[in-house]
């Protein structure tokens, strides 16, 4: 079992629009999104959210071209993002390119 401050990573990898679920969310736990390193291969726009919920930003990372990267560090006490308790970890991807990377998250 995790402790709060065990860092876990998941990869990200898909193609398609849509939903994503990245991290399975456990019940009565909550996700922290620890840092976030994603190169996306075109126009994008990504949403973090809480099961159907957007996360902040509400109205996600913009990428205009490909190649571009998101690459958020946060030490590991702090959290960029916090899921609600039992949701799934969701990128939501608004165009058929590749998304590829890895977040690092903690689940307590």
């Amino acid at each position: 079992m995790a402790t709060p401050y065990e860092i876990l990573k998941a990869e990200v990898n898909f193609n398609t629009i849509g939903d994503h679920t990245i991290v399975n969310g456990a019940a009565g736990k909550q996700i922290y999104i620890r840092s976030i390193n994603l190169i996306v291969n075109g126009a994008q726009i990504l949403i973090f959210k809480t099961g159907s919920t957007a996360l902040a930003p509400a109205n996600g990372f913009n990428f205009s071209a490909a190649g571009q990267l998101i690459e958020l560090l946060r030490g590991y006490r702090d959290a960029y993002m916090i899921t609600n308790a039992g949701d799934n970890l969701v990128i939501n991807g608004s165009a058929a390119v590749q998304v590829s990377g890895f977040i690092e998250y903690s689940q307590s």
